[in-house]
């Protein structure tokens, strides 16, 4: 399969990944706008949860009209199908 981005090695050992960075896409949505938020966490507990951050990028705001429909868990009607080549 292609990749998006080149790796070291030649595939057929394990890598340690945990050295490299990990960026978060945080969205929140309202009935007046999209909050969208691209961080860097430094810091993560032992639940799994991030207590600290590098890097904050606030993107600018996005105006929602009519509000936001949020997704219900299991739909998975999308109106196309998805198939590996």
């Amino acid at each position: 399969m292609p990749r998006l981005f080149e790796m070291p090695g030649d595939g057929d050992e394990d890598l340690d990944l945990s050295s490299l960075p990990v960026w978060l896409l945080l969205v929140r949505a309202t009935d007046e706008e999209l909050y969208v938020e691209l961080s860097l966490p430094t810091e993560v507990n032992a639940s799994g949860y991030v207590t600290g951050w590098g890097e904050r990028i606030l993107l600018p705001k996005i105006p929602t009209t009519g509000g936001v429909t949020p997704i219900e868990e299991g739909d998975d009607d999308t109106g196309f199908a998805v198939v590996a080549k």
